[in-house]
Order: C-alpha cells, then sequence, then structure tokens
C-alpha cells in the first residue's frame, strides 16, 4: 500500500523542484529539453484577444527558428485552476496595468511548458497552426510571482506594435553563405 501511493505522488504531482528562472529566450532556445518540464521563464506579462502571453523582455538576440518557420519570441500562458494565489497575482497585475498604463509588466511564471516538433500549417492564411494560433509553445501556470512594472522603451513599443500588426510565423529563409 505504501509502494502504492508513493507511485502515486511521484506521477500525480508536477515537477516541484525549484527550477531557476530563465528568460523567455532562454526557454525557446531550449524548447525540446524543456518540453514538458516544469519551468520558471520571467517576461513581459499581457492580455490579448487569444489569451495570456509572456513576451520575451528585452528581445531576443536572434530568431526564434522551429519547424522552418520564424516565431515570434512570445510564449501563450494557459491557467487551469486560478486558486488564490493566481487570483491575487491576477488582481496585483490589472493594478499595475492601470497605475502604470505606459509601462510593460514583468513577471514570473511557474508551470509547465509544451511545445511540438512539427505544425500542422493552414490552408489561409498558409502559417503554422501554433498554440492560441500563432505561438511556438504554450505554457500551463500555475504560479505568478514579482510582477514589475517598467516603462516600455520606443524599441520595445514598437516592436509590440509590429507583432500586433502581424502575429503570424513566417516561413525561415536561411541567408546564402558569403
Amino acid at each position: 500500500m505504501r509502494i502504492e501511493l508513493l507511485v502515486f505522488l511521484a506521477i500525480g504531482l508536477p515537477n516541484v523542484a525549484d527550477p531557476q528562472v530563465r528568460s523567455v529566450c532562454e526557454v525557446l532556445d531550449h524548447l525540446s529539453e524543456l518540453n514538458g518540464k516544469t519551468i520558471k521563464v520571467r517576461g513581459s506579462l499581457s492580455s490579448a484577444d487569444n489569451g495570456r502571453l509572456i513576451w520575451a523582455s528585452p528581445a531576443c538576440s536572434h530568431p526564434i527558428v522551429r519547424d522552418g518557420w520564424l516565431w515570434r519570441e512570445i510564449i501563450s500562458v494557459t491557467i487551469v485552476d486560478p486558486g488564490p494565489q493566481l487570483q491575487a497575482a491576477f488582481l496585483e497585475w490589472l493594478s499595475l496595468k492601470k497605475e502604470h498604463q505606459q509601462a510593460m509588466i514583468l513577471g514570473t511564471l511557474t508551470g509547465r511548458l509544451e511545445t511540438r516538433d512539427h505544425f500542422q500549417v493552414r490552408l489561409s492564411p498558409h502559417v503554422p497552426k501554433g498554440y492560441a494560433g500563432f505561438f511556438v509553445a504554450q505554457m500551463t501556470c500555475w504560479k505568478i510571482e514579482d510582477l514589475q512594472a517598467l516603462p516600455f522603451t520606443p524599441q520595445e513599443y514598437e516592436r509590440a506594435r509590429k507583432i500586433g500588426e502581424n502575429p503570424f510565423p513566417v516561413r525561415f529563409k536561411k541567408r546564402p553563405s558569403p
């Protein structure tokens, strides 16, 4: 009976070891190794028509390419059980957004990362079907902490505007070698 209980606990609980906090860029660089694992990721939190998101902040220094597509530096975020901690964090996020309207809200999320090696391509528009429609990875979040408001730089504001205009991944074309 005791062995069965230990097996149940080991399978039923998420990996509770305290993982290191990674940037969105670090997570996107290591999708295959982190897929299915509990992670902590820090970035700029936002909410859009297609759900909650965590953006790379600052922007990644190199393109995010997976399955032949160039992806945005964003991870889709889903919340399975909005318990008291998540509800309090969400209210804090709303308060910071209201108080600092010209700022991005940074936060650290803990949850399980999910991605795919191959994405089905839609016929119209001819783009891969990512998470929440546009994104290369999804995180099922159960904790949000360390919220902080920081002013948008002009570069970050322009990047967010461009992604808002066209969030779709684009076919990656390698540059010819010199």
